[in-house]
C-alpha cells in the first residue's frame, strides 16, 4: 500500500506517494537530498519492483538530477594489483573495457528505469575493488562479498560516486543498492563521517519496501 508523504522539509513541494517505510537520517535547509533505495538481496522479487514505482515518482515530483544504481560500475579507477585508486596505473585502458561492459546478475531496476531515464541513470560499483574481492572468495579467503573488509570500501565508493562532479544545485539524488551498504551509509551519517566520505554535506532518506 502505498503512502502518502511531505516532503517540503526538502524542498519538495508535491505530496510524495511511496511504497515502503521511509526514515528520514537528516534534514536540514538548503541542501541536496540523497534517497537510499534498499534491494535487499535475500528477497530480491519483493522489492525491485516498488523501488522502481517509488524512483518513477521520486523522477516525475522529486527534482531527481541522478540515479546510482550497484548493478552498474561508475566512479574513479581503482587498481586491483596495488589495491588504491588510480587514475594512471599500467592496466587501466584494459580495465576500463571491462567497466564498459560491466553489469551485476540483476539489472532490472536499471534496465526499467534506463528505458525511460537513460540519462539519469549511473553506476557506482567498483569494478576493481570487485576484481579483489571475486579473487579471494574464488581462493577461499572469504565465504562471500558481504564477508570481504573491501564490502565496506564499496558502501564509501558508493557515495563517492553519487557527489563526483556533482553541483549543489543540481537536484536530488537516488542511490538503489544492497541493504548492508545502506545500513553503512546510515552509520557514518550517525557518527558524522559521511560528509568527508560524500566530499560535501546532503540529507538523507532511507526507503524500505521489504516489510511491505
Amino acid at each position: 500500500m502505498n503512502k502518502e508523504y511531505d516532503l517540503n522539509n526538502f524542498g519538495i513541494n508535491l505530496s510524495i506517494s511511496l511504497i515502503g517505510d521511509l526514515k528520514v537520517l537528516r534534514c536540514e535547509a538548503d541542501l541536496p537530498t540523497l534517497f537510499l533505495f534498499d534491494e535487499n538481496h535475500s528477497n530480491l522479487d519483493n522489492c525491485i519492483y516498488k523501488n522502481i514505482l517509488n524512483a518513477l515518482e521520486l523522477i516525475e515530483k522529486g527534482n531527481i538530477f541522478r540515479v546510482g544504481v550497484e548493478s552498474l560500475a561508475g566512479g574513479k579507477s581503482w587498481d586491483s594489483e596495488n589495491q588504491e585508486y588510480n587514475e594512471y596505473y599500467f592496466d587501466k585502458k584494459f580495465d576500463d573495457q571491462f567497466v564498459k561492459k560491466y553489469k551485476s546478475q540483476v539489472t532490472t531496476f536499471a534496465d526499467e528505469l534506463e528505458r525511460k531515464f537513460k540519462n539519469l541513470i549511473s553506476g557506482v560499483e567498483c569494478w576493481g575493488m570487485m576484481e579483489n574481492i571475486t579473487k579471494d572468495i574464488l581462493a577461499g579467503k572469504y565465504s562471500s562479498a558481504a564477508t570481504h573488509p573491501f564490502n565496506i570500501k564499496r558502501s564509501q565508493h558508493f557515495v563517492r560516486t553519487m557527489f563526483e562532479r556533482y553541483n549543489v544545485n543540481e537536484g536530488n539524488l537516488i542511490l538503489n543498492c544492497g541493504s548492508n551498504h545502506n545500513n553503512h551509509i546510515e552509520k557514518w551519517i550517525e557518527s558524522g563521517e559521511i560528509d568527508n566520505i560524500a566530499g560535501l554535506r546532503a540529507n538523507y532518506i532511507r526507503i524500505n519496501t521489504i516489510t511491505v
